[in-house]
């Protein structure tokens, strides 16, 4: 546990020191926190708009939400800061998670998404045409990268997401287990949350990122058990139909 303030933060389960890639690796609180703490209030709250929260990500679709993140009018005290870097306090929608994690994919660059590629007539000429939009660099390429190998820790042993290991290829992604509030309370719910795993693979050259986010389920609520094997079998199936062999195959 770590007391900030009156308020106790816990991990899931105990541990020792960490490496940054362990933090990510065992979905720490702990050790996301003592990052943000140390980023502090500008350098959190800049780095989750860089990578899109708070704001459309451009999807063609009439109503899209811009989730919550709390403007930056006011100082954010430190538990505030604390919990923005695990997930409470602010929330997002399943657009800006694969939008954010596509960008670590990309190289760096934060994309707009594009609902319809192409449009064509009957005999197969073109009529409209989207082509992919950098709205900005979020990471240089070689932060990227590194990023992508970190992330690949979370399927492997010891890590939160094996259940999304995808056999034959390397998988990087991250596991989330979100508590959703009560709207009679306003506080956070003790039995209710969305589990989610969101990645891409292969994680040396992405081909493909998925967001899996589950609402309330109603048997257990980690992300890792509950979406882990949901986007295990999208990614495998949707990998066959892009035509891309496992590695070794």
């Amino acid at each position: 546990t770590y007391k900030l303030d009156d308020v106790t933060i816990h991990d899931t389960h105990e541990n020792d020191w960490l490496t940054p890639t362990q933090i990510i690796a065992k979905s720490s609180n702990i050790g996301t926190l003592k990052i943000a703490l140390n980023l502090g209030e500008s350098g959190l709250y800049s780095a989750l708009r860089r990578f899109g929260f708070g704001e459309p990500t451009g999807l063609p679709l009439p109503g899209e939400a811009s989730g919550v993140l709390r403007p930056k009018g006011r100082a954010w005290y430190d538990v505030e800061t604390a919990n923005a870097s695990f997930g409470q306090g602010i929330s997002v929608t399943t657009m800006q998670l694969a939008v954010a994690m596509g960008s670590i994919a990309n190289g760096g660059r934060l994309l707009e998404p594009i609902l319809i590629r192409k449009v064509t007539d009957g005999r197969g000429n073109i009529i409209r045409e989207n082509t992919p939009r950098v709205r900005r660099e979020v990471l240089p390429a070689h932060v990227a990268r590194l990023m992508s190998e970190m992330l690949t820790a979370v399927v492997e042993a010891g890590g939160t997401g094996v259940e999304a290991a995808v056999p034959g290829f390397r998988v990087a992604g991250k596991t989330a287990t979100a508590q959703k509030v009560d709207p009679a309370t306003g506080k956070y719910s003790s039995d209710k949350y969305t589990a989610s795993f969101v990645g891409f693979l292969p994680a040396e050259r992405p081909r493909l990122v998925v967001a899996v986010v589950l609402d309330e389920p109603m048997i257990g609520h980690y992300g890792g058990d509950l979406a882990g094997p949901v986007f295990r079998r999208v990614a495998e199936s949707s990998m066959r139909y892009l035509g891309i062999s496992p590695s070794g195959a």
